[in-house]
């Protein structure tokens, strides 16, 4: 099995047959993928089966007799959603990079398509979804030193963290949009409460309203620092975080550190003594 760049996802069982998609214009034979395109297209959220067979060009009796309802391509869309193919990254990539891309590519699915989400609590996505998924990252990880047992530690803890926070996101963004956003809302309930409630809470006001969608990955930064810890390494300077979450180098605290030392030096001796 090739490295990440190298392979192309493969659909769970149920989706693995489905011919490549179509090209532009009227396909001169229907599949199912047309289907799934389109639907993903539209969003699923608004798709219909009318608005497929606009787009597909052909009438929705004919799609009935590929699916059986309009939720039930829902539930295969949002299936093939969910594992689309990772971020290629190059051969030789550090595996806290790959957990993070892996990360990254959970957030984006489930932000992107939040009904997958609901897909997904309603548990219709089934284990087939993943486990080709999971192999590969498996595979993956074992080539950097790790038994698959720990790859599965691994694989679990990202995908808490990553589908958490894009539940998160969806759940902030789905309140703005049918009321008022998340730092007014707060704000108004607190100026309900009396002054000398929630103490705690108003001390901690500016960063309980700081919800920076990318602060999930320092959460992952730092699962992932224990395991590195464990094995006795140091996690890579960035893993592909963005530049405004990139923490100081270790060496830059040492330079601090030795400049106040310097500093120190140069107090006459009677102070240093003293």
């Amino acid at each position: 099995m090739g490295s990440m760049s190298d392979y192309s996802l493969p659909l769970p069982e149920g989706l693995r047959h489905f011919p490549a998609p179509r090209r532009a214009g009227r396909p001169s034979q229907f599949d199912r993928q047309a289907m799934i395109d389109a639907a993903l297209q539209i969003g699923l959220d608004r798709v219909t089966l009318k608005a497929v067979a606009e787009i597909v060009g052909v009438s929705v009796s004919t799609l009935y007799r590929q699916v059986g309802s309009c939720d039930e391509l829902i539930r295969l869309a949002a299936a093939q959603r969910a594992v689309r193919r990772p971020r290629a990254v190059p051969r030789g990539t550090h595996w806290s990079e790959l957990a993070i891309q892996l990360g990254l590519n959970f957030y984006e699915s489930f932000v992107s398509e939040p009904r997958i989400i609901a897909e997904l609590l309603r548990g219709r996505l089934g284990p087939d979804v993943e486990m080709d998924f999971l192999e590969q990252f498996l595979a993956e990880l074992c080539r950097c030193g790790f038994t698959a047992e720990e790859g599965v530690q691994i694989y679990r803890a990202v995908a808490m963290v990553a589908i958490g926070a894009a539940v998160a996101s969806t759940a902030m963004s789905a309140s703005a949009g049918h009321g008022e956003p998340h730092d007014i809302a707060v704000k108004r309930a607190l100026a309900g409460r009396r002054d000398h409630e929630l103490p705690l809470l108003r001390s901690a006001l500016g960063r309980y309203l700081n919800l920076e969608t990318q602060q999930w990955l320092l959460v992952l930064r730092d699962q992932l620092e224990g395991i590195a810890a464990a094995r006795n390494e140091r996690l890579p300077a960035s893993i592909g975080l963005p530049k405004s979450l990139i923490r100081p180098q270790p060496a830059a605290r040492h330079a601090r550190h030795g400049k106040s030392a310097r500093g120190a030096s140069r107090r006459p001796a009677s102070a240093r003594s003293a």
